[in-house]
Order: structure tokens, then C-alpha cells, then sequence
């Protein structure tokens, strides 16, 4: 497809959101629900999934308030899901990480993702395989240099075209 960065980018987030939306109704609403999750519940599940986070920064990557915050992870403590900790680094600060329990949730939702990927792996031709992977390998790359911006670098541009591309369709 060729036609300017815009057009490219308006489709680019229509095809991803068609991804998604497909992905989603594909049979996986039980799976879902077995868990009893919300979705704020499984995006915290997820961050601590890459290690302890005080209170404060999940707060910040859920965009929510820090009381909000710590009733949703009262809940998941209620649910042997996540325990609070002192941080070794400094004994006055409390951190949240996932317990045993937790972990084996956070391997049960990735086990469910991968089933996916493996199912829309199947129907694609090796050439196609190929040419995903590749774009994959683009994504992949984008998301490393995207990490590495600052927030001002990027932010408010990126936002007025997401929502530029969302009111033209």
C-alpha cells in the first residue's frame, strides 16, 4: 500500500484494531472468564509480572488514583494473587509483587494468547509466515527505540494523530 504517512497511519490503526477485534471473538470469551479478573485487575497482573512495583507506579500505568489503586490490589491480595513486601533496597517502602498463585494466572493468560497465535499462524501460507514475521521484526524494533524516547519527545503529537485517525473512520 503506498499514500502518505497519514493515510498509512489511519490504516495502520484500523488493521490493528481489526487484528484485535477478531482475535477477541474468536471463541476465547470462557477461557476469559474463568479468570473473575477485571481488566484493571489483569493489566496490574501483567506489569507485576515483570517484577515488584510500589504502589505509586501502578497507579501511573493504570491511570488511576493511588486509593483506587490500592482497593484494586486489596482485592488481589483478598485473592492470593498479590502480596505486599518491604523493597530490600530501602525497608520503609512497601512493594507489590504476584504470589505463586499469581504467577500461574499470569502463565494461564499467556498459554491462552499463544493458543491464538498458533491458530492464526495455521491458517497462513509460509510466504505470508515470512512476510509477518518481518513485520514483526519492524514492530519489534520500533517499540525498542519507542522505549528509549523521552515522554515530551513524543507524547501529545502521538495522541492528536491516534485520535485524528479515530475520528476519520
Amino acid at each position: 500500500m503506498t499514500g502518505t504517512r497519514e493515510d498509512l497511519t489511519r490504516r495502520f490503526v484500523e488493521l490493528a484494531g481489526r487484528i484485535r477485534s477478531g482475535m477477541a471473538r474468536r471463541r476465547y470469551a470462557a477461557e476469559w472468564s474463568q479468570f473473575d479478573l477485571t481488566m484493571p485487575q489483569l493489566r496490574s497482573l501483567a506489569l507485576l509480572f515483570t517484577g515488584p512495583q510500589r504502589m505509586s507506579a501502578i497507579a501511573e500505568v493504570l491511570g488511576t488514583s493511588l486509593p483506587a489503586t490500592t482497593s484494586l490490589i486489596d482485592r488481589m491480595v483478598d485473592k492470593e494473587l498479590v502480596e505486599r513486601v518491604s523493597d530490600a533496597a530501602d525497608r520503609r517502602v512497601v512493594v507489590c509483587r504476584l504470589t505463586p498463585a499469581g504467577q500461574r494466572e499470569v502463565e494461564r493468560l499467556h498459554g491462552i494468547s499463544h493458543a491464538r497465535l498458533d491458530e492464526l499462524v495455521e491458517v497462513l501460507t509460509d510466504p505470508e509466515l515470512a512476510v509477518v514475521v518481518d513485520a514483526f521484526e519492524i514492530m519489534a524494533s520500533a517499540v525498542e527505540r519507542l522505549e528509549h524516547r523521552r515522554p515530551t519527545e513524543h507524547g501529545a503529537a502521538c495522541s492528536l494523530r491516534y485520535v485524528t485517525a479515530q475520528q476519520a473512520d
